[in-house]
């Protein structure tokens, strides 16, 4: 799927997750990419965790 490298932080990666917790990643891609591709790895993701995935986009 082209990912580099893929973070898992917050209160979840600290086993302080609560029921209304969220699942914070920060992620790295091997090249840019489109938004389809974006797409395909957020629907990945959403299947393995069984939850909605929101994205928030970060300044570098």
């Amino acid at each position: 799927m082209g990912v580099k490298s893929l973070e898992l932080f917050g209160s979840v990666a600290r086993e302080e997750a609560r029921p209304d917790s969220d699942v914070d990643f920060s992620g790295e891609f091997e090249r840019p990419f489109g938004l389809f591709q974006f797409f395909r790895v957020q629907h990945y993701q959403e299947d393995l965790l069984a939850v909605l995935w929101f994205w928030e986009p970060r300044m570098l």
